[in-house]
């Protein structure tokens, strides 16, 4: 995708850089600086001649080009040459800048040699250029940067150069080289794919690329206050516009994991990847890959919702994840024997769940009907039921829609053997504003209003027999 910039939002951008490269304040989150720095350089033929030049100056100063030699130029330190890195430093701390050269050979075996993702353009001597400095004084891990404005760049990345605790609030300095080599350095592979991509994309599967690499750290833990299984109603590409919302693109993550681990297979990330090259934008590239896989985007989406309510010990990390948001949770039985109709209102990529306990005795084969009332096929709505089985196994039923969008299932429900029924309703529409009008990527592939972004309405009524 490409983006043109007003001189208003490439001077917007600029600021912004300018406001992230002062002192850190611990009480604000800063937003992702290696996007930033992206953004800048996009930005800069819409700047005037001198703000151009402050901007190249703020992107070299925050991450140093690449170079063609591995020497202690650029920084007039010293460096540090492995077999794929050349890792510039200097504060003397040779034992640090080997650890650092160390764990990023490391990340390039896992992420290049294991899970088969292109490596970074080469810059002229085959080595990719690190430079250790101090950023953890502006409440910065890493950063990596395009040095062309172009849909494929070279790259470069800075990390700090010593992970203080103190900085870095009492995290262990190898758990954060280590989570933060892998993230930045994926977003290198990533400029060699598709400089240009979504925010969401770009960011979720960067933490998605430091679980890879090194699954017992969960740094990205922090992020789930800000994703689907928090916030359902959100659409999971949003990428976060303000300081309070902007770990949204990190929370991301969750989508990514879904899919390597539904079909247990990291490479399907990948190919979304190999999809994204050229003139598809992310959720396209996502379809296509699952295309391959016999799937389309509106199932694998629909399952996204269930799988983000599923019970602790469902798979890898559930039992750490917060418990899920329900949109409703009630009980039926004897004395009260529906939900009514319930509407919601859905954003485009969200869910709504409602859960359903059963209470009292109940004849051993009542049944419980579920009635969806949703939009127009075309508008893509999906409704999934679970059954939650007393012995811990689940049982997923889809809801068949007919064209109008209305749908009915029955399901056991006997408080014997079912635990609970859960109700899951989804907007998977994928329709994005025009790529190249806008700058603000607040969703998928550009900016959209938070009003613009495909809502509908759906409905369900659960409901017992009548009583005989």
């Amino acid at each position: 995708m490409s983006t043109a910039y007003t001189h208003a939002q490439a001077r917007a951008v600029l600021e912004s850089v300018q406001r992230a490269r002062g002192p850190a304040d611990r009480s604000v989150p800063k937003v992702d600086l290696t996007l930033q720095l992206r953004d800048l350089r996009r930005a800069l033929p819409a700047l005037e001649p001198d703000e151009r030049t402050l901007a190249l100056g703020l992107i070299g100063l925050t991450v140093p080009p690449p170079s063609s030699r591995c020497g202690g130029g650029l920084l007039s330190g010293t460096v540090i040459q492995s077999a794929h890195f050349c890792v510039h430093y200097t504060n003397g701390d040779t034992a640090w800048a080997q650890t650092t050269a160390d764990t990023l050979e490391h990340v390039w075996s896992a992420e290049v040699d294991g899970l088969g993702f292109r490596r970074p353009l080469p810059d002229g001597d085959g080595l990719f250029d690190v430079y250790l400095k101090e950023i953890g004084d502006q409440g910065y891990y890493g950063a990596c940067a395009p040095a062309q404005n172009a849909r494929q760049s070279i790259a470069s990345c800075v990390l700090d150069d010593d992970f203080s605790p103190a900085e870095f609030g009492g995290a262990p300095p190898m758990n954060s080289l280590e989570v933060t080599a892998a993230h930045e350095f994926f977003h290198a592979i990533q400029f060699a794919y598709d400089t240009d991509e979504d925010t969401w994309f770009m960011e979720g599967t960067a933490v998605w690329a430091e679980e890879q690499v090194y699954p017992a750290v969960n740094d990205y833990l922090q992020y789930l206050p800000f994703s689907a299984i928090t916030h359902p109603t959100t659409p999971v590409d949003y990428a976060g516009t303000t300081s309070t919302d902007l770990f949204y693109r990190y929370g991301a993550v969750l989508f990514w994991k879904f899919l390597s681990g539904q079909f247990q297979d990291p490479s399907i990330v990948r190919r979304v990847w190999e999809y994204a090259e050229g003139d598809r934008y992310s959720l396209q590239a996502v379809a296509g890959a699952l295309a391959e896989r016999g799937w389309t985007f509106g199932a694998a989406f629909d399952r996204f919702g269930v799988w983000n309510t599923e019970p602790p010990g469902s798979y890898d990390d559930r039992s750490i994840y917060p418990p899920p948001s329900w949109w409703q949770s009630q009980a039926l039985g004897r004395h009260r024997r529906t939900t009514g109709t319930q509407a919601i209102v859905l954003n485009h990529l969200t869910n709504a769940a409602m859960q359903i306990a059963p209470v009292g005795r109940l004849r051993k084969h009542t049944k419980l009907k579920v009635v969806i009332n949703g939009p127009a096929q075309a508008s893509t709505p999906r409704a999934t039921v679970q059954v939650r089985h007393r012995d811990n196994t689940l049982q997923v039923i889809d809801v068949p829609l007919d064209a109008a969008g209305d749908g009915v299932v029955k399901v056991r429900f006997d408080t014997r053997t079912v635990a609970s029924v859960v109700v899951t309703l989804t907007n998977a529409g994928t329709q994005v504003a025009d790529c190249g009008t806008d700058s603000t990527f607040a969703y998928s592939c550009g900016g959209r209003s938070l009003d613009d972004n495909q809502p509908f309405s759906m409905a369900a009524k659960v409901k017992l027999p009548k009583r005989r």
